[in-house]
Parts: C-alpha cells; structure tokens; sequence
C-alpha cells in the first residue's frame, strides 16, 4: 500500500491557520473574505510598534462591525500619522477592496512600509502575495525575502514556508538541510502542518538522517491536534511495524479517525481491516460502508472494491449499510 513519503509541498490551510490566530482580535469568518486572499489576516498578527490604543480599537471595531468605509478612513489617518500596524491594514484593504476600491499598487506599497518596519504579519503577507499570481505576477525571490524576514522574528507559518522554498529551490538555493532547520524551528514551536513534514523527512532521510522513531514522535504530535494526515501515516506505521512494534488495534484506531474526517484512503484501509479481519472483528457490512465513502473520490480500485462487496451481501445488509452512509457526515478536518 502507500508508503509515506517526504512531502515538502503539502495541503496547509493556512487561512485557517492565521484565522485561529486573529478571531480574538476581529470576531470574523472566513466566507466574509474574498477567496483570493490566501493570507487574508496575516498583516495584522503583530503588534509591531507602540500605537494611540484608544484609536486603534475604535478603527478595529468599525472594521469588525462592517463599517468599512469608516475604517478605511481611520486606518488612512493613523497611517498617516506614522502607524505601522495601519499601513499594514491599510494596505490589506486596497488589495482586497475594503472600504475603497482594489489597488493591488498601493496595497503592496503600503505593505513594503510596514514591512520594512519589522511588522511580522506585512512581511508573512508580502510573502504570500510574491508566492503565489494572484495579486500580481509571481516573485518567487521576493516570496523568500520577506518569508525569511518573518521568519527570523520567531513566525512559525513563516518558518515553514521559507523551509519549504528551500528545499524546492524557489528563491534561494536548494538547501535540504537548511530547509529542515527552519521547518524543525516551526514544528517545535508547535505548527502542526511543520510536524507533519517533519515526520515525512525522517521517513525518507530527506535532509536529516533517516529515524522512523523520530517520524512516529513528529506523526503522533500532529495526529494528536487531530492533523488528518498525520493520523492515516500513523495508521499505517502501526499496521506495517515502523518505528514502532505493528499494533493492529492502534493501526485501525488511527485510520478511524481520519476516515471520520474523509480521508479516502484512510476508509479504504478502514474497509480492508474489516474485509481481513485484521485489527477488529471480520464484518463485510462495515467493511461496504467505509467502501460507500472512500469510492466517493471516484478512484477505480476502490469502486471496483465497492462493488465486489456489494455482491457479497444480503439485500438487508446492503441497504442498512447504504442508510449508514447516506446518514453520515465526516467530523471537521484540521488539515
């Protein structure tokens, strides 16, 4: 089956990331923000520089109360007046078209000023803007610039972003051993998408030396936090016996939760415990209804799995398990 891989470049949420960080502060949700804005809050995760607090809440309350307008015209003053933080915000606002018109222009010039300022959270947006084309045409040289300026200052989104572009190659030298270094700095901070790269370079002995233990340690903290993917790799270290003794029960409990969030390929490997009788109790009916969820991503194997076992029932369990299925929702997924 699936052997894991180190996987530099993975499926990281970092909305979510950065939302989880800023709801204390704005109280918002996501679908109020446009799509396009992969790094939506990130200008406003550091409070760089001492600032008037009484003007400041009243500029981040209209913001929270939709008054957009009136935001914008507040932030302008107290960019105007010197405020790093409102040149930050000011220019998340023209990019995003906030309260005045979209001007991608101003909104990375005013970023740059904040940035240059040391504003943590400008730089982490400046580094997503240059990454990807969204904003304006690709940079990848200025993605690492200002990553690995966020970086420096301790920022663990920032972290294992400048890690990944080492590792790629992407705006500076390919560096494996540089690149574990900052994405070991943002997993040991706790950035649990880091910790799941991280388990996947001991695995492959990808710039550090290869340590199955090391990979299960990293797995088990994200899998923990209730990472998806670190759940299903633990699954399978536990089914095949690496880094750890094979424990079939703590295989099948791993895949579990992850097949309860949608992973596919953790309900397939939840189907087939079933079909062998391997970890739990032999049940072609459970075994049908994890097959119902996993053939959903249209995979051939999987359907052709589905089918098989759907022959092998009775009319009754067919339709209890189908009911199941039809029935059931996957939990909310870290990752």
């Amino acid at each position: 089956m699936m052997n894991p891989s180190f996987v530099v470049i993975i499926e990281f949420n970092e909305i979510t990331l950065l939302f989880n960080q800023l709801k204390f502060m704005f109280n918002v949700k996501k679908s109020n923000m446009k799509s396009n804005s992969i790094f939506l809050f990130a200008l406003i995760l550091t409070l760089s520089f001492p600032v008037c607090a009484q003007t400041l809440e009243q500029a981040n309350a209209q913001l929270k109360r939709k008054e957009y307008r009136s935001a914008y015209s507040s932030f302008r003053k107290l960019a105007e007046q010197g405020n790093s933080q409102a040149w930050g915000t000011l220019g998340w606002m023209y990019i995003n078209g906030i309260g005045v018109s979209s001007d991608n222009t101003k909104g990375i010039s005013w970023l740059k000023r904040a940035a240059e300022q040391g504003n943590i959270g400008a730089q982490l947006y400046l580094g997503g803007i240059f990454l990807s084309s969204t904003v304006q045409p690709k940079d990848v040289n200025q993605s690492a610039f200002w990553y690995r300026k966020a970086a420096e200052q301790g920022d663990p989104i920032a972290q294992l972003k400048i890690g990944e572009l080492y590792a790629k190659g992407e705006g500076v030298e390919r560096d494996l051993q540089e690149a574990m270094l900052w994405i070991h700095r943002s997993a040991t901070q706790g950035n649990i998408d880091a910790q799941v790269v991280l388990g996947g370079a001991y695995m492959a002995g990808e710039g550090v030396l290869k340590d199955e233990q090391q990979a299960l340690n990293w797995y088990i903290k994200a899998a923990e936090q209730g990472h998806v993917k670190a759940q299903s790799q633990l699954g399978w270290l536990y089914a095949n016996g690496r880094g750890v003794v094979q424990n079939l029960q703590n295989s099948v409990a791993w895949f579990k939760k992850a097949a309860d969030q949608g992973d596919s390929y953790s309900q397939f490997m939840l189907a087939m415990a079933y079909i062998d009788g391997k970890g739990v109790p032999r049940d072609r009916q459970s075994a049908y209804f994890w097959m119902l969820h996993a053939s959903i991503n249209g995979d051939q194997l999987f359907i052709s799995l589905r089918d098989a076992l759907e022959r092998s029932l009775t009319v009754d369990e067919r339709s209890n398990a189908q009911a199941a299925a039809r029935n059931w929702k996957p939990k909310s997924s870290m990752h």
